[in-house]
Parts: C-alpha cells; structure tokens; sequence
C-alpha cells in the first residue's frame, strides 16, 4: 500500500516538473500570437503579391472599386 503510494506521488510530482519546465519554456520565447501571425500570414501575403506584380497588368476600375460614389445619369 505504501508502495502504491509512494508511485503515485512520484508520478504527479514528476507530471508538474514537466508542466512546470514546459511552460517557463514558453514564457522565455516570449512570441506573441500577433507577432506570429504576422510572421505566418502577412509576410507570406507580400511574398505572394509580390510575385504576382507584372508590368503588363493594368488594374481596371470597376463600379465596385471607383472612386466615384454615385454618378446620376444626366452627367454621362
């Protein structure tokens, strides 16, 4: 019964060192979730956009992307 005891108080000792190392491993990176996500997603949109940059490539304006807010039908 001691035996039984004793193992299993081992057990959770050694669960809470690995817990405890784990954790302050994380705290000394000290990579926020903003700066990941940056690192993850925005520079790898401007790599992307780069490549996709031709100088042939003319933006058209839409009626969805002018400037023009509304324009009636008298000033055509």
């Amino acid at each position: 019964m001691k035996l039984l005891i004793i193992l299993v108080f081992s057990f959770l000792v050694l669960v809470y060192v690995y817990t405890y190392i784990k954790i302050r491993k994380k705290r000394k990176s000290k990579i926020s979730t903003v700066e990941e996500f940056n690192a993850k997603y925005i520079d790898r949109l401007k790599k992307k956009k780069e490549k996709t940059d031709d100088k042939n490539y003319k933006k058209y304006i839409t009626k969805y992307n002018s400037k023009i807010d509304y324009l009636s039908k008298d000033e055509l």
